[in-house]
């Protein structure tokens, strides 16, 4: 009789200990099913799309901001060079290069290379000026 309680005691603990296993995997699954339930998911999805949005009209504008700088820049240089004069056209790329009227290097450098082969009163071969790329 005292063997049939024991097992039976030692049944109930292995029982309990199952039942303790059981409740702490439920708790668990309960917590990862907290984090990826559809409405988590579709929240998390929409928030990083705002933020990709956010970074593509951020560099959008910075193409275009950067585009039209170099139309305006573009523009002072075709103006001061419309002189008909070729010495006066050198004299007024000089100026825009020493009052820092153009800003790109790239193209700075393209003037000032042009300057200074260039030789007064002599037409010079033209200097072809490389426009960076704008990246996207």
């Amino acid at each position: 009789m005292q063997e049939a309680q024991e097992l039976e005691q030692q049944q109930l603990d292995r029982d309990f200990a199952l039942r303790e296993r059981e409740l702490a995997f439920k708790e668990a699954e309960a917590r990862r099913a907290r984090l990826w339930n559809p409405i988590a998911i579709a929240i998390l999805g929409a928030a990083i799309a705002a933020g990709g949005s956010a970074f593509v009209s951020w560099q959008n504008n910075t193409a275009n901001l950067e585009l039209e700088r170099l139309r305006k820049e573009s523009a002072r240089i075709l103006e001061v060079v419309k002189t008909g004069d070729l010495d006066s056209a050198a004299k007024n790329l000089e100026f825009l290069l020493s009052t820092g009227l153009i800003q790109s290097s790239l193209i700075a450098r393209s003037v000032a290379d042009y300057l200074s082969k260039r030789k007064a009163g002599q037409r010079h071969r033209a200097t072809r000026i490389y426009y960076p790329r704008c990246r996207v």
